[in-house]
């Protein structure tokens, strides 16, 4: 049997107009929200929540939203040890850092670059940071082919080979499926 514990959060500033999902580019829910002004603008991204119990033990959690409140929804069962603390997850928990950068002798010359955190790795640390690393670049005039980027970088965190970082995926690589693209050493031809 599961239990509801729910904490509301209303961001009523003046300019605050609605919270939403972010969707990822299948139109799947990534777990985090967006905090918009009236007139549609981002105004703060609200990062994927997160619930642990006093064992340090995961817990199910996840968001609700109505207009300018924003409920965590904690789903504990009779296996979990109190307190529960809650929290959100963000950049920071899976990155040291990520920045664009310029190769002149390689192939594919611009590059994210990306020293990650040991939570990173793995298949679950992959597709948890990934919106993080999404939503911090995507913005630039480098980021393309999201699909291909993403592929590469799932590669690098589930395959980490030697755990040598930083991890360098590439916007002008050529689109791979994931499994062609682990097949190639994360870089595909």
């Amino acid at each position: 049997m599961k239990t509801l514990t729910e904490i509301t959060v209303s961001y009523d500033a003046d300019q605050a107009g609605y919270i939403n999902y972010l969707y990822d580019e299948n139109g799947e829910a990534e777990g985090s929200a967006i905090l918009y002004d009236k007139n549609g603008d981002v105004l703060v991204g609200i990062s994927i929540p997160t619930a642990k119990d006093n064992n340090g033990v995961p817990v199910e959690t996840h968001y609700e939203i109505k207009g300018t409140e924003l409920t965590q929804v904690i789903q504990t069962t009779k296996d979990t040890a109190y307190p529960v603390a809650a929290a959100s997850e963000s950049y920071s928990s899976y990155f040291k850092s990520s920045k664009w950068i310029y190769r002149s002798n390689a192939q594919y010359k611009r590059a994210l670059s990306i020293e990650p955190k040991i939570q990173a790795c793995g298949a679950i640390g992959g597709n948890a940071s990934w919106p993080f690393l999404k939503k911090k670049h995507k913005g630039s005039k480098y980021w393309s082919n999201t699909a291909g980027m993403k592929n590469q970088y799932l590669c690098h965190a589930i395959i980490p080979q030697n755990l040598k970082t930083p991890w360098n995926i590439e916007p002008k690589r050529p689109y791979a499926s994931f499994l062609s693209t682990c097949a190639q050493g994360c870089n595909p031809k």
